[in-house]
């Protein structure tokens, strides 16, 4: 499907009504000021099952930036009410989300994988009210998030974040008032440093 480019005074959205979709979604980088607004996140659905020992034509492996179910290349997307997944299950690296814009907002969404459930690779990121599953380094990247309100649950012992802050940049993750689960007797880090400046913070959680 293709749609129009939106602005800040025009947004376009996209309503979404319960069901499963399994597909690759890509928001691309002319598609400004985008919503995607779901009827119920439980019961809305978007889903692939990439993995990154996946082989490609080639026989080789496709890697775990290939692996993404959801992409969004543009800045100012919002995601509301929504389930972004990627059921590939315990088997190494595979993307429910990759996030490269800036600005993106997710409200009242679920984030469900296992290892490197979300990739905010790079910009400014607002998450609130969200699960998010998953084992190792589920959440993880470059960018600088704020997570609001948040449950964060732990499927296996792992990782919940593998920051890769540069240098130069003030904030990595910030969690906030934000609720850590496990499955019974999961045990997991907070995190782990990707790159040699990571930052993550958690705040009254």
């Amino acid at each position: 499907m293709s749609v129009s480019s939106g602005n800040s005074n025009n947004p376009v959205v996209i309503h979404v009504k319960s069901g499963i979709y399994r597909e690759l979604i890509y928001v691309q980088r002319e598609k400004a000021f985008f919503k995607l607004l779901g009827e119920n996140a439980t019961n809305t659905l978007l889903t692939f099952n990439l993995y990154a020992g996946m082989t490609n034509y080639d026989g080789k492996s496709i890697g775990t930036f290939k692996t993404p179910s959801t992409t969004i290349d543009a800045d100012d997307f919002t995601a509301e009410n929504l389930t972004f997944e990627n059921s590939a299950g315990p088997v190494g690296q595979a993307l429910a989300l990759r996030v490269d814009g800036d600005r993106a907002s997710f409200r009242n969404c679920r984030f469900l994988g296992w290892q490197d459930t979300i990739l905010l690779n790079r910009g400014r990121q607002y998450f609130e009210n969200c699960t998010i599953a998953g084992q190792t380094d589920f959440i993880f990247g470059a960018g600088t998030a704020w997570f609001e309100q948040c449950k964060i649950n732990c499927l296996r012992n792992g990782y919940i974040t593998a920051a890769s802050t540069p240098a130069d940049q003030p904030f990595g993750f910030v969690f906030s008032n934000c609720k850590i689960t496990s499955e019974p007797g999961v045990k997991t880090y907070l995190g782990r440093p990707w790159r040699i400046y990571a930052s993550a913070i958690f705040l009254n959680c």
